[in-house]
């Protein structure tokens, strides 16, 4: 692949907030200039000052940066933050303006998924990287409402069953189903680890379209890094978020445990609401004189915190993917202590280059902890080995894979078919209805893998592909179905709605419901009558062209 022009897309990109994700972004579009291609990034940002949705140029370290201004809502879990149409506009525009090859997607929460067809409407590949659970798990980590990893993917809503979306109160599956149905039309996944991967095939992506490629990392960086001296002190060092899936307690629990045992310090590295109480703990306990919070470290400065660690210790209690963490300190020959969870073993390697503990248990934590304090010249060994077994794994090989993955794309790949009936939902007020209705429909048919998604999420060209427009507000008017007889698909409309009942009638191509009941049997009856449902679609199409006048923007049938 010659010089083509590769469209990053990332929720935040440097300097703005920088998390492991946002740092692989830059790294991977720097490589990629030096290889002779052109990077354009496309990323959210929150700062004072700018209009919601505007989008302002800038380059940062040689590199385009087009940033669109997101608010705090459109990042919020308990909202719609997967479908922001304004993003998906303002993205468009730039995919015509900077005449991409191929978009490369990151972390997309805040910004908008619908950007996944708007690439494909306009025939240029995509390519998206994995960095959590974000497209099945509105939480990203994996963890349940008791904060033990989930089994179950269909259980959503035991962690929260509604979203809401303005005025609209939906059911938790219609995130998940919208995501699935954008998904779909991803040409390439890229996993860094083969735990992330699988686990995404077991969620419903097709096995053929994962491809594993572990992160790269400025290994000469890291490789350069010389340890200030100790004087037989062994140095423990977290870095993360200071959140309850980050396991601090864990640590904090297993420092108490190894208390007079020899001498350490502990190290904890990053910023987040559970710092005060930590540090009141870490007060309260007598583990003041052990444990010192340093705060947030830009990555820029990260090598002061790796001059003051022996060993690098991640305690998480989610399965994370490829901790950036883990990688930068096998290439500071930093042997390392992680949870046996997630990525993590394909990193670390059990009494070689570390040691692996079972999350939650301070007793195992404080095992291996003191393992180093017992042999302290251990240390030197696993680091050493820790590098050798990182040492190849640059930017450069990543992007070199990654590259000719570009190129696998752009010769073509199979779109994913869809999974089942997709049923496009109409309303400005959804109330009940539609948040009883759904788990009713889908529970009884579950063998034809519903897909629930509003319709002023889709494009129309993904309006075309549903079995049912099932308006749901009974305030609806004819002008709000136009869409759906253009596309030629069946009404299912509310008989408090006398326009949209009678368009049904004169059009025959549809159906009205009186309540929850009978707009449960009409769903089933349409998703599992696709030859009626055909009949009525075409009649819709034939009635807007009969009489393209908004009184008779409408389709029907009876009951």
């Amino acid at each position: 692949m010659m010089g083509k022009t590769v469209l990053f897309c990332s929720n935040l990109y440097p300097p703005n907030f920088v998390g492991g994700a946002e740092l692989i972004v830059a790294c991977h579009a720097k490589t990629l200039q030096q290889m002779g291609h052109k990077p354009v990034v496309f990323a959210g940002r929150s700062e004072a000052g700018f209009s919601h949705y505007a989008v302002t140029h800038e380059l940062f370290e040689g590199i385009p940066v087009y940033r669109v201004q997101l608010s705090c809502e459109d990042f919020d879990p308990r909202l719609v933050n997967f479908s922001h149409p304004p993003v998906d506009r303002q993205f468009e525009d730039l995919l015509v303006k900077c005449r991409a090859d191929v978009v490369h997607m990151h972390n997309m929460i805040g910004l908008s998924l619908g950007m996944v067809h708007t690439a494909k409407r306009l025939g240029i590949p995509t390519v998206m990287t994995l960095h959590d659970f974000w497209g099945f798990c509105l939480k990203n980590t994996l963890l349940d409402a008791d904060n033990r990893i989930c089994e179950d993917f269909s259980r959503c809503h035991e962690c929260q069953s509604e979203i809401v979306d303005n005025q609209r109160v939906l059911p938790i599956r219609m995130r998940n189903d919208f995501m699935a149905l954008q998904f779909a039309e991803v040409d390439a996944f890229i996993s860094p680890s083969r735990f992330l991967a699988d686990t995404y095939v077991r969620a419903g992506i097709p096995r053929h379209k994962m491809h594993v490629i572990s992160n790269g990392l400025d290994v000469n960086r890291f490789s350069r890094i010389v340890k200030n001296r100790a004087d037989g002190l062994v140095r423990f060092t977290l870095i993360g978020f200071l959140g309850e899936h980050k396991g601090v307690q864990t640590l904090l629990d297993a420092v108490a445990l190894l208390r007079g045992r020899g001498s350490f310090r502990v190290n904890i590295v990053g910023d987040g609401h559970l710092r005060p109480l930590l540090e009141r703990q870490v007060q309260e306990r007598g583990l003041s004189g052990l444990v010192k919070f340093w705060g947030k470290v830009k990555h820029s400065e990260i090598e002061t915190v790796f001059r003051e660690t022996d060993v690098q210790i991640l305690a998480s209690i989610w399965p994370e993917n490829q901790p950036v963490s883990i990688t930068e300190a096998m290439a500071c020959r930093t042997p390392v202590i992680a949870t046996l969870l997630g990525g993590n073993p394909e990193l670390v390697r059990d009494g070689q280059t570390g040691y692996l503990v079972e999350p939650r248990s301070p007793a195992d934590l404080a095992r291996a902890m003191g393992r180093f304090l017992d042999a302290p010249e251990s240390i030197s060994v696993m680091g050493a080995e820790g590098f050798r077994r990182i040492s190849g794994n640059t930017f450069s090989s990543q992007v070199q894979r990654i590259v000719e993955l570009y190129e696998q794309v752009g010769r073509g790949m199979r779109p994913l078919a869809a999974r089942g009936p997709l049923i496009a939902c109409f309303g400005r007020n959804a109330g009940e209805l539609c948040t009883k209705a759904v788990p009713q429909i889908a529970g009884s048919c579950p063998d034809l893998n519903w897909q629930f998604v509003m319709s002023d999420w889709l494009a129309e060209e993904q309006i075309r592909r549903a079995a049912v427009y099932w308006v749901l507000d009974a305030a609806a008017g004819l002008q709000d179905i136009r869409i759906a007889l253009r596309c030629g698909i069946p009404l299912l409309v509310p008989e408090q709605s006398q326009a949209l009942k009678q368009a049904c009638i004169e059009g025959n191509c549809g159906l009205f419901y009186q309540n929850l009941e009978e707009a449960v049997a009409c769903v089933i009856y349409l998703a599992r009558n696709p030859a009626i449902t055909a009949a009525l679609g075409e009649n819709a199409r034939r009635f807007l062209e009969a009489d393209p006048s908004p009184r008779n923007a409408a389709t029907g049938a009876g009951r």
